[in-house]
């Protein structure tokens, strides 16, 4: 990943907003982990727009203290430059991530 890499939260998340740097996405990922006990994926499909690749997937999570196992699809998008991640986005809304991507890119 790239040092000054962007993780981009939904307006709808616990923790909204855009965090910077290694640090900041090392700060999402740790607040993840305490929230769940287990996070798998299933990729049901993947698309690639210029430099970024869209992933639509299903999340099953656990809870943490709640024990409940959770389906949860969601989009995720990674942009790459020069072979490194330097953004990161995800929204409970796969599809409109992907509409918004693909609008943007022309």
């Amino acid at each position: 990943m790239d040092p000054e890499i962007e993780w981009i939260n939904p307006s709808d998340a616990v923790e909204p907003g855009t965090r910077r740097g290694r640090e900041g996405f090392e700060v999402a990922q740790s607040s993840i982990g305490r929230a769940y006990s287990s996070i798998g994926f299933e990729i049901e499909r993947q698309v690639e727009i210029g430099d970024t690749v869209v992933l639509i997937v299903e999340m099953l999570y656990q809870g943490r203290s709640s024990g409940i196992e959770v389906p949860q699809p969601l989009g995720l998008a990674f942009t790459i430059d020069e072979g490194k991640v330097v953004r990161f986005e995800w929204s409970r809304r796969p599809e409109e991530l992907l509409d918004r991507i693909l609008n943007a890119s022309g």
